[in-house]
């Protein structure tokens, strides 16, 4: 017994203690071998990039006042002396004293900041302290290159005291045969490394005390562990032989399965099946389900449920592979148990695969793809950059070439344009005149403002296809650093300017940007205009991949903001409220499920019971209010509905009293027939105004549903009426007549999941209205088990999913949106996902049926 402790104890420390210092030892060896040098390339790396594009930065500066020497504004004496004197003064750095310094080719100092005795002296024999002579080095790489890097030692910064190894970049300024430079101090980037090692050790040291305290806390529990199963190990037999005696008197095939493998079998099942005793306890419960990754396939989720002791019935049928790899269909009871401490189960096979055949499924479902919705904006926002650039060229009409400088800028301010054409009489435009034009070239050089605009225009332009990629434009702009591109078409004519400005403001079409212009929002045409932007929004939403639910979220909180604002123009315009009131939305903006495709279904609740006004009063204002709502979401694209199911409707615009009256009616004595006409109602939702009055209706709602048999089974066979699109083959059926031949409407089609949400929901007192959280809410009250919901859940999405593709397909092609789709049109994964799908709400109406009806 020694022995096998002194074995174990040392199989611990070879299986989990060693490996555990040599990854500790790996890791730390791998920060100061790898990460620390890494880290020092990339720092030195990037501080001679920055000082590169800061000399070039500087040696704009000189390009500039070279500019202003050739356009005749400064002598070359006074462009050098000024350009000399702005880089003299310029300073960067933590502590800003890094400079930048200009010599000729001869070489002479032109100017030091810190070194004045040195300007104007020849420096060809300036040696640093290793005997190096920087200056004409300096002048060797500009001749050769243009452009370099030289190390060598300086003072350091300020300090005339205190020479250091440097390293800089030179480039050279040929205009004026000059060449200007700045460096960077090699002490700088060690002094970085040196704080990065300091605390990289700290962290090594943490991170090796917390892994030793570990490994003594796994020791304990592994040593206790081992004292635990010794101690199991002396029944373990008495009870293994118990069990077989079991499983083999049973005359159904029976197995017994101990952590998800088995255990031992009877004959029965081994003839079953075409397996030996051997051959069973080599395999595992994936190689004897037909298919255990087969998601749509029950029977084998319940079998693996059970076996996770989750949720699943006792009883069920499923499929199990034969040797030879044929399926039996089987009913399986299972039930658990405990052997030596360990949880299995007995299950009992019933063969009945020769009275019952089952239709194979022919594909698998789409895994539906999941992305976080601040990255399927970043995804919308970059797929512009491969839009068209015709659609943001600006139409200027071209000005005369003799046309004053005046009278062309009173056109640009009078029509807000930035930049304008300039053409010859009755010829296309030969150059342009922006803002900046005017500004530099008219007003900053006092030229006469009666001179012709030809004067001060840019010639010749620069051009780009309207059929090119946005980003196209942004490279042309940045190459030729323009503010304005001239957009011609394919036989070469002008049709318009664009700007950068627009073009790279694509955070316009994220959704968050598109709400804060909405409530920013001082007019309906600004409001009209912004909503048209949904659409292209949404598009590269569906293409990035963005979750339905995502989608609908958007579309929801756009249409509540616009509600919200129209509600709010109609108040400054009729004066406030009479009384508390709720603009409520119904049916599928109710749900927070609206698609591209939506009308209007709203109404107004008001409180009838605090306010001294007379009803008739009450009602016109709010009657007023609803028709100035409603008329103005027309206008931005929701259309009003066709059973005029609106706010300015007086039938839904009454007072709370009234609207409880109303479900009253319809919950104690509306037919069965009238159930589809109002049946929306109870998915209300309160947009704008005071949501207690919403709430006080919700709490009547459900107490006149408790024990109300009549109403849920009057509601179920209304959930029932609707057909599924799929034959007695298998086929999916369509219309042969109608607004869409030989198509389907996919948003009937998901109508029975809303409905079984809806009619579960309101059985089981739960007030949410949208229907993903109605289920999930069902899920957590137990009334659906986990896979049914999750079955359910995936249903949804995918119809949704696809509804969203159908309709930013139409706006991609330029058709007009429907619900209607074409089964030709899809791909066979999709169809044969779509057939698997109805197969599962066919599932749900035979729940319906059966807990509301009686019938099975």
């Amino acid at each position: 017994m020694m022995e096998r402790r002194e074995k174990s104890s040392w199989l611990f420390f070879i299986k989990i203690i060693f490996p555990t210092i040599v990854a500790i030892s790996l890791f730390i060896a791998t920060i100061f071998a790898i990460i620390v040098p890494t880290f020092e390339k990339n720092s030195l790396d990037h501080k001679r990039n920055t000082i590169r594009q800061l000399t070039e930065s500087a040696w704009s500066t000189l390009a500039s006042y070279e500019q202003a020497h050739r356009n005749g504004e400064l002598t070359l004496k006074q462009s050098q002396q000024r350009a000399s004197d702005e880089i003299s003064h310029l300073r960067y750095g933590s502590e800003l004293k890094d400079y930048f310094w200009i010599n000729d080719l001869e070489p002479k100092m032109i100017m030091h900041p810190y070194r004045q005795e040195l300007q104007g002296e020849n420096l060809s024999n300036y040696q640093d302290r290793r005997g190096k002579k920087l200056f004409l080095e300096f002048v060797d790489v500009v001749k050769k290159n243009g452009e370099g890097y030289v190390d060598y030692t300086w003072q350091w910064k300020d300090d005339p005291n205190k020479d250091v190894p440097k390293l800089t970049y030179v480039k050279e300024f040929k205009p004026w045969g000059w060449i200007i430079g700045t460096g960077i101090y090699i002490e700088d980037v060690k002094e970085e490394i040196a704080k990065l090692t300091n605390k990289l050790i700290h962290i090594s040291l943490l991170i090796t005390g917390a892994i030793f305290l570990l490994l003594v806390f796994i020791t304990q529990q592994s040593f206790r562990i081992e004292r635990q199963r010794r101690s199991a190990e002396t029944g373990l037999h008495e009870s293994r032989e118990k069990y077989k005696t079991l499983v083999e008197a049973a005359t159904e095939g029976t197995a017994m399965i101990l952590d998800g493998k088995y255990a031992f079998s009877n004959k029965t099942m081994q003839e079953m099946l075409g397996y030996s005793d051997k051959d069973f306890s080599k395999l595992s419960i994936e190689e004897i389900l037909f298919d255990s990754t087969d998601k749509s396939d029950l029977g084998s989720q319940y079998f693996l449920a059970f076996l996770n002791d989750e949720s699943a019935p006792p009883q069920f049928e499923t499929r199990l592979k034969h040797k030879t790899g044929t399926q039996i269909e089987v009913v399986l009871t299972m039930s658990h148990i405990s052997f030596a401490g360990k949880d299995g189960c007995i299950i009992i096979a019933k063969d009945v695969s020769k009275n019952k055949h089952l239709e194979e499924v022919a594909e698998q479902r789409h895994a539906a793809q999941e992305r976080e919705t601040l990255i399927a904006e970043l995804q919308s926002s970059l797929l512009f950059l491969n839009e068209p650039i015709a659609a943001f060229a600006q139409n200027t009409p071209p000005c005369q070439m003799d046309t004053p400088i005046n009278e062309v800028a009173a056109i640009m301010t009078k029509q807000n344009f930035s930049a304008t054409l300039i053409a010859p009489e009755n010829a296309q435009a030969v150059g342009i005149v922006t803002d900046c034009d005017l500004r530099r070239r008219a007003l900053a050089q006092s030229t006469d403002l009666g001179s012709p605009i030809s004067s001060i225009m840019s010639s010749p332009l620069i051009t780009i296809s309207e059929s090119s990629l946005i980003f196209e434009a942004i490279l042309l702009m940045q190459q030729h650093r323009l503010q304005h591109l001239v957009v011609k078409d394919q036989t070469g004519k002008i049709t318009g300017i664009v700007r950068n400005r627009d073009i790279l403001q694509l955070h316009r079409y994220s959704s968050t940007f598109m709400f804060r212009e909405i409530q920013s929002a001082n007019s309906i045409e600004q409001i009209i205009n912004i909503h048209q932007r949904k659409e292209q929004l949404i598009s590269s939403l569906v293409k990035s991949g963005a979750k339905a639910k995502n989608i609908t979220h958007i579309i929801t909180a756009t249409s509540d903001l616009i509600v919200e604002k129209y509600i709010n123009f109609a108040i400054a315009e009729l004066g406030a409220a009479p009384t508390r009131f709720a603009f409520a939305a119904l049916g599928s903006e109710g749900r927070e499920e609206q698609t591209l495709i939506t009308d209007q279904d709203n109404a107004i609740i008001y409180d009838d019971t605090a306010t001294d006004q007379g009803d008739s009063s009450i009602k016109e204002y709010f009657h007023l209010l609803a028709k100035k709502v409603c008329s103005n979401l027309d206008k931005t694209g929701y259309t009003f509905c066709n059973g005029d199911v609106m706010a300015q409707n007086p039938k839904w615009c009454i007072s709370l009293t009234e609207w409880k009256k109303q479900f009253s009616q319809w919950i104690n004595i509306a037919a069965p027939q009238d159930f589809r006409e109002f049946n929306i109602f109870f998915d209300f939702r309160c947009v704008y105004g005071d949501k207690n009055l919403t709430l006080q209706l919700r709490n009547y709602i459900y107490d006149l549903l408790k024990n109300n048999a009549p109403f849920f089974m009057h509601f179920a066979l209304d959930a029932l009426q609707y057909k599924l699109p799929i034959g007695m083959f298998g086929k999916i059926v369509v219309d042969s007549s109608g607004q869409g031949p030989d198509t389907f409407d996919i948003k009937e089609a998901m109508l029975p999941i809303v409905n079984f949400a809806r009619l579960y929901a309101l059985h089981n007192d739960i007030h949410e209205t949208n229907t993903l959280e109605r289920l999930h809410k069902l899920y957590e009250k137990n009334v659906l088990q986990k896979i049914d919901y999750e079955e359910i859940i995936l249903a949804y999405n995918y119809l949704m999913q696809t509804r969203f593709k159908h309709q930013t397909q139409a706006i991609s092609n330029n058709l007009e949106m429907n619900n209607n789709i074409n089964p030709k049109d899809l791909a066979h994964i999709d169809e044969t996902t779509l057939k698997q799908t109805f197969y599962q709400i066919a599932a749900i109406q035979k729940r319906i049926k059966l807990d509301f009806t009686g019938n099975a």
